[in-house]
């Protein structure tokens, strides 16, 4: 999906920056430079794209409970390993484990 221009421009500055501020303070990761993202860096813009699809594209009818954390996105996965995010079982805001369980998704409910 990797830059849509309006959207993408604005995060890849913010990107550009947060690239500065990491190079600065020597953090381990390469997102590109001012003239170029990596492909972590564009996999990164994607994944902001996306959030903000995400909540921009909430029905009505479902905006009472629902947000960004109810959706699936393909985008949705880690830098590092590529491991996809999945879905909830539940409205991520009224998930709970029992008690004395640790919260995870194989506990809540």
């Amino acid at each position: 999906m990797y830059f849509t221009l309006d959207l993408s421009l604005h995060f890849f500055e913010t990107l550009t920056i947060h690239y500065r501020d990491m190079q600065d303070a020597k953090y381990p990761v390469d997102l590109g430079n001012w003239k170029k993202l990596s492909p972590l860096g564009e996999k990164l813009v994607d994944i902001n794209i996306a959030a903000g699809e995400c909540r921009s594209s909430i029905e009505e009818e479902n905006s009472e409970w629902k947000t960004f954390r109810d959706m699936e996105q393909k985008e949705f996965a880690s830098l590092y390993t590529g491991t996809k995010s999945c879905a909830l079982p539940g409205h991520w805001i009224q998930l709970k484990a029992e008690d004395g369980e640790p919260t995870k998704i194989s506990t809540v409910k």
